[in-house]
């Protein structure tokens, strides 16, 4: 068998020649094995329709030559339902060759889709399937291809992925939820994860403020056994006083609701030290932190200087007011 991390896509002669492209009748193309079609929607979008209507099909959909003059579809569900749509007969296709040994395969589809754009998503789909065909030294080859260092617990997090579903696989597909949210919404019931995809995508929530909303929402679940829904009743009546079209404020406010739900006391002497510390007002340049936690009432001042001269013409004062 070849070896997979040696199967050459570098040379441009032999990548084209495992892809050629050609017009098939719709009826020859079967959709049902399609690898990634949990990332599209149920219909596709009148966008892509208007698209393929005014220009044609220029991204044509990948397939694969299978016996019986048949070919399964591997990546462009949209694009083919689009022409269905439109009530198109023939669509134009790129076809992988059917001599591709399975490793080979997915190396090669591995490296068409770094050139089109490869997501979490569609990287964790592709190592469910992978992993029903390959040995584990080809997974680890294909890992490898993908910029990853093979190991099981990189691979558990792909395949835990793999089966979250369409609910959280489309908005990791998308960018909208990042890959750490998207592992932590998989241990959650799909109402609640249903429930914080909502918020984060409503309030276009980043990487790190979704990780923290989540860890949040997943510990107050667990506390007062109860659902996201329950938890984000009084906030939904709290939201309605707020301008709809303020998404900033939307979420900054959402997300000191959760913070005041999940650590109230730690959330109260933070508003209180940050009203301390406001009265204060301090120069630019100075900035005050209170104790971590706040175990005790201390804290402290950092000063910055504009240089190492100013530092040490103010570094006698400084040491004076320390001493006192």
């Amino acid at each position: 068998m070849i070896n997979g991390s040696c199967f050459l896509f570098s040379t441009l002669t032999f990548l084209q020649s495992m892809l050629h492209y050609t017009h098939l009748s719709l009826n020859k193309i079967t959709v049902e094995p399609c690898i990634f079609a949990q990332l599209i929607p149920d219909a596709p979008s009148k966008d892509v329709q208007n698209s393929i209507a005014q220009f044609g099909v220029i991204n044509p959909p990948l397939v694969r030559e299978t016996n019986h003059n048949q070919y399964e579809l591997v990546f462009g569900l949209e694009i083919l339902l689009a022409t269905q749509e439109l009530g198109l007969q023939m669509l134009p296709c790129a076809i992988i060759a059917s001599s591709l040994i399975p490793v080979q395969y997915y190396l090669f589809l591995c490296h068409i889709f770094k050139e089109r754009g490869l997501t979490p998503a569609m990287e964790a789909l592709l190592l469910q399937d992978a992993s029903r065909h390959l040995d584990k030294e080809e997974i680890d080859q294909l890992m490898v291809a993908m910029g990853y260092k093979p190991g099981k617990g990189t691979l558990k997090n792909f395949l835990t992925l793999a089966s979250a579903g369409r609910q959280i696989l489309r908005p990791l597909h998308s960018g909208t939820l990042s890959t750490h949210s998207a592992l932590q919404l998989c241990t959650l019931s799909l109402a609640n994860s249903s429930i914080l995809i909502h918020y984060i995508e409503q309030y276009t929530l980043s990487g790190s403020k979704q990780k923290q909303m989540i860890r949040r929402m997943m510990d107050l679940i667990r506390r007062e056994n109860t659902s996201a829904e329950i938890l984000c009743q009084e906030w939904e009546e709290t939201a309605k006083k707020t301008d709809p079209k303020n998404t900033p404020q939307l979420a900054k406010r959402f997300l000191e609701y959760i913070e005041k739900r999940h650590t109230p006391h730690l959330y109260e002497a933070t508003k209180e030290f940050e009203a301390f510390a406001d009265g204060l007002h301090l120069p630019p340049g100075m900035h005050l932190s209170p104790c971590q936690s706040f175990e005790n009432d201390s804290c402290s001042l950092m000063i910055q200087f504009a240089n190492r001269k100013k530092l040490i013409k103010n570094l006698e004062l400084a040491k004076t007011l320390i001493a006192k």
